[in-house]
């Protein structure tokens, strides 16, 4: 059947049921009230057309979508629309020209923006906040910044990388999410080790306790032994001045590779337990050089900080954007370690930074951590980079707080059903990740780069070395008042 003789059918039924069932008697109208199936209009023209209820679902969705954008292309087109935006790289770019006056607004944001103006035909007006930021919650529930834009309904949408949070949700509606982010911390970029105490690095610190354990134990255990073999060797007429002292430098001696080292003859057992100690040495002797060298040779970069729960017992101070979702994290927290630095900002108000730059610039200065999402600390190590020409700046391993991205709207917005739909399609389409590989920026390649290049085979210089001439200025000190004790001692008793 079409859906002209469908639609016939079903008119029909319903002219039976309300029509010509009230003119039947009683009795007859009973039977068949007791007897029939609830009367559906769509459910006699889904049997009409013989669809299943998937088929019937997706045919009602597409009458409905056709409709729904007709409406929203009548009551946007030609419309201008208030919305508020705060520059914000790269989600949301200013381009000035050359008075400084906002010529055009880009990002990754806006490239959304942009997409649905071209297909509603609407244009819009930016209205950029007074006080510079997003907004937070004031003491009398009200709002400041963009969120106080959108909750006076002032704009109809805020423009930005807002987060998605409690407090936010319960004060504006939010779209669907559009990008997920997490929070990050900006510290320097990672430095070489210490080499001053280079020559302990090789071994772990149980490894030199047993190593001196050893050194310690081993050659009493040796003149023992020749103490016990004395008296044969006297009965054959050998006689051997071995004293204690003999028996440390031989294992010293073998231990740091130093060559001519001569053990009593006397008695197998003692033989045996120095061809031991030998074999022993030659191994600890090489692995020490071998890991030695590498560590001289390829320094190893550690970052100075690499998850937030070290920056408490850390000497860096950390630092936090006025007015973002991050601020509100870290002071309204009651308990752990977000507790912990919001109570650190309040008692620094100079922990608090108007704009991010800044903060980088205090990071840049040392001393200082800098606390924001991720994407934003990427936009700024690249800005650096291209000014610098350094990598100045890093980011710790560990993310922490990760949240979503939305429009925020004002309360009951007739806008959040159409943003929500095109949001999702231009998600699914491939459209965000093709927007953000316009606007990311490609700065962690060369910074890689440039640690790369440090982590390469070097040179051995005097900074490397520093260690050896440290022990070497030690040992010298050190004979030198043992040269001093003995000369007084030979005055005093001379």
């Amino acid at each position: 059947m079409n859906r002209y003789s469908c639609g016939s059918l079903a008119v029909n039924k319903w002219l039976e049921l309300r029509i010509c069932l009230p003119t039947l008697d009683s009795y007859t109208q009973r039977l068949l009230r007791e007897n029939k199936v609830p009367f559906s209009l769509n459910r006699e023209l889904q049997a009409c057309a013989h669809l299943d209820d998937l088929q019937w679902s997706q045919s009602n969705q597409t009458v409905t979508k056709s409709s729904r954008n007709v409406d929203w292309h009548r009551q946007l087109n030609g419309k201008r629309i208030r919305l508020t935006s705060y520059e914000d790289p790269p989600f949301v770019i200013l381009e000035r020209d050359s008075n400084g006056t906002i010529a055009s607004y880009q990002g990754f944001i806006y490239e959304m923006i942009h997409a649905l103006q071209q297909l509603y035909n609407f244009t819009y007006e930016v209205t950029i906040p007074s006080v510079g930021t997003y907004g937070q919650e004031t003491w009398n529930g009200t709002w400041d910044g963009m969120m106080g834009l959108i909750v006076n309904q002032r704009v109809e949408i805020g423009v930005g990388p807002f987060s998605i949070t409690h407090s936010r949700a319960k004060a504006v509606d939010f779209t669907v999410g559009f990008y997920e982010d997490a929070a990050a911390i900006l510290i320097p970029p990672p430095a070489e080790e210490n080499r001053l105490l280079a020559c302990t690095k090789p071994f772990r610190l149980e490894v030199w306790i047993i190593l001196m354990i050893i050194v310690v134990i081993l050659p009493p255990i040796l003149w023992q032994h020749f103490k016990y073999f004395r008296v044969i060797i006297r009965h054959r007429g050998i006689i051997e001045n071995q004293i204690l002292a003999k028996q440390y430098s031989f294992v010293f001696g073998v231990l740091i590779g130093q060559s001519g080292q001569k053990l009593s003859t006397t008695g197998i057992t003692v033989r045996f337990i120095g061809a031991v100690w030998c074999l022993s040495a030659v191994v600890f002797a090489s692995a020490y050089i071998g890991v030695l060298m590498s560590f001289l040779r390829f320094p190893k970069l550690s970052p100075v900080i690499d998850q937030l729960e070290e920056l408490p017992e850390n000497h860096f101070k950390w630092i936090v954007q006025r007015g973002t979702a991050l601020e509100s994290l870290f002071v309204k927290a009651t308990t752990g370690v977000y507790k912990t630095i919001g109570e650190g900002l309040l008692e620094s108000p100079e922990s608090f930074v108007d704009a991010r730059v800044e903060g980088i610039h205090r990071v840049a200065a040392g001393g200082h951590v800098y606390i924001e999402e991720k994407t934003l600390l990427e936009s700024d190590i690249y800005e650096d980079y291209v000014r610098s020409g350094v990598c100045r700046l890093s980011i710790a391993k560990k993310e922490f707080f990760k949240v979503n991205f939305a429009f925020p709207l004002p309360i009951a917005s007739p806008l959040k059903p159409l943003l929500d739909q095109k949001i999702l399609q231009m998600v699914e389409a491939g459209l965000v990740n093709h927007w953000k590989n316009l606007y990311w920026p490609k700065w962690d390649s060369k910074c890689i780069n440039e640690i790369k290049q440090k982590s390469r085979p070097q040179s051995l210089r005097l900074a490397h070395l520093q260690g050896a001439f440290l022990i070497l200025a030690l040992g010298c000190s050190l004979a030198f008042l043992v040269f001093l004790i003995e000369h007084f001692y030979f005055l005093c008793h001379h």
